[in-house]
């Protein structure tokens, strides 16, 4: 994972001054140049100092939030090598840590993990990350809280719960997804619970559109049960269910809100040491909906699967060959959790008693490679306490909630 290095302080305040420069160079009468020429010089900037230009004037306040500077600032930021971080979420006993990742630059063995303190306050205690779209996460729980983030600007948005929401509620998740067409993000929210009068199981799909809806909408064409993932790519969010007699993709157009499926992949279910959904993995590879499968041959060899869906709604598999060392590093897995990054790189964070290692392959380059995580609090596995996601977000996104959120 071609990870941006750590700047060493002479870049940093190299990087600080330019800054500075240009914040002085605009607030003295630059506005008399085209607006083309904002457009080209700012949308190359990082999110932080493009917040701060905001405060510089009425023309750089509006120029920065309008939807096209944010369009092209977002394609920039998300194409470039280091555009994009690890997002990682740990829950410890008294609390969800949130770290981001990035390769120290020093040991290339090693990566640093920064704790997002942001991510780390009262309001968001209870939630857990479930899902992100364009790099803005969603966080939720079991109780039906949600709050999306953008962890670029530290913004964020909390919705209040469902106003049906029963106290009975046995299961609750949300995804985040965002139509390409009307440049909107709704949020999918689906509820199970047990109803005391009948004894039945009832479901209650909501959707929430920001910066349009004041509340939840209540849709009735969504037959989900218990999801373990949802991804969101292309306008579409795929959420996955496995139960025991029943294996399917339910996919929700975020769009015109029209549910669809598309087949599972034909993947073979054997005996693991370890539950097998913990081998499994659902992500986006190069804009597809992609599975990591990591299977056993032997008592240490491995293969990990790649299931790709293609155009034509078919899945191609791709058989990878772990070599000898991350074949035993995998065999001690408690929990594996993956993701891929915009490099091509797929990231397998390996959770064992108290250590936690990242497999790295790359795609393009038919390379492995194994890190360890330093700067983690505390880290101590716990069966009962898995990692809930791992996801790779856009780290520059200069998204702005409106006042209407």
């Amino acid at each position: 994972m071609e990870m941006s290095s750590k700047p060493n302080n002479n870049s940093s305040l190299h990087i600080q001054e330019e800054h500075k420069t240009l914040m002085d160079f605009f607030s003295t009468g630059a506005v008399f140049l085209p607006k083309e020429i904002f457009l080209e010089i700012l949308t190359r900037l990082p999110a932080k100092p493009l917040v701060r230009f905001k405060c510089v004037s009425k023309f750089f306040y509006s120029l920065i939030a309008e939807p096209l500077f944010v369009k092209v600032h977002h394609d920039r930021s998300s194409t470039r090598p280091n555009g994009t971080q690890i997002l990682l979420n740990l829950p410890l006993p008294d609390q969800n840590h949130f770290y981001t990742l990035k390769d120290t630059g020093e040991d290339k063995g090693m990566l640093q993990a920064n704790q997002v303190h942001y991510l780390e306050g009262q309001q968001f205690k209870n939630l857990n990350m479930w899902s992100q779209a364009n790099g803005l996460i969603c966080l939720c729980n079991n109780d039906g809280d949600v709050s999306i983030c953008n962890p670029s600007t530290r913004q964020h948005i909390s919705f209040p719960r469902a106003a049906t929401s029963p106290k009975s509620q046995i299961y609750t998740c949300s995804s985040l997804g965002f139509d390409p067409v009307s440049e909107k993000y709704k949020v999918l929210k689906l509820q199970i619970w047990n109803d005391l009068f009948s004894g039945y199981l009832k479901r209650q799909h909501c959707v929430l559109t920001l910066g349009v809806d004041k509340s939840w909408r209540e849709i009735s064409n969504v037959l989900v049960r218990y999801p373990d993932a949802g991804v969101h790519i292309g306008g579409i969010i795929y959420l996955i269910v496995r139960t025991i007699n029943k294996q399917q993709i339910v996919t929700f157009n975020v769009g015109d809100e029209n549910i669809g499926s598309v087949p599972f992949p034909g993947i073979e279910v054997k005996k693991y040491p370890v539950p097998t959904s913990l081998r499994l993995s659902w992500m986006e590879i190069d804009g597809r909906l992609a599975v990591v499968h990591m299977q056993s041959n032997s008592f240490a060899e491995r293969v990990m699967d790649i299931w790709t869906l293609e155009k034509s709604m078919k899945w191609e598999k791709h058989s990878i060959s772990v070599p000898w060392e991350e074949s035993l590093i995998v065999k001690d897995a408690m929990d594996i959790v993956s993701t891929c990054t915009n490099l091509g790189e797929i990231v397998l964070f390996i959770q064992a008693w108290g250590c936690l290692r990242v497999l790295i392959y790359s795609i393009r380059k038919h390379l492995w490679r194994k890190l360890e995580v330093c700067g983690l609090h505390d880290y101590l596995y716990d069966y009962h306490r898995r990692s809930h996601n791992a996801v790779d977000f856009i780290q520059e996104n200069l998204y702005f909630f409106s006042q209407n959120d």
